[in-house]
């Protein structure tokens, strides 16, 4: 499975969704999906909806986006 449709899926968004949410069209998503990439300024915007490295969804690196995204959490105020 491609990074991207399991980012995708685990959002719970079709390819119009996602072109939606992000501007791109279906089919820049489908064929990024079928790896035919669509352009290194459409990567870059899929990578921030994401919020994963440009490289990462280019070679698929799922180990990559799974550290960042297992990452522990810092507490974000301080409990009495």
């Amino acid at each position: 499975m491609e990074l991207l449709t399991y980012l995708r899926c685990s959002r719970s968004l079709t390819q119009s969704e996602l072109a939606l949410k992000t501007g791109l069209s279906p089919n820049d998503i489908s064929r990024f999906e079928n790896q035919h990439y669509p352009g290194m300024s459409k990567v870059s915007v899929l990578a921030k909806f994401f919020e994963v490295k440009i490289d990462a969804l280019l070679t698929n690196d799922f180990p990559a986006v799974f550290k960042n995204l297992s990452a522990p959490r810092r507490p974000s105020h301080r409990l009495s």
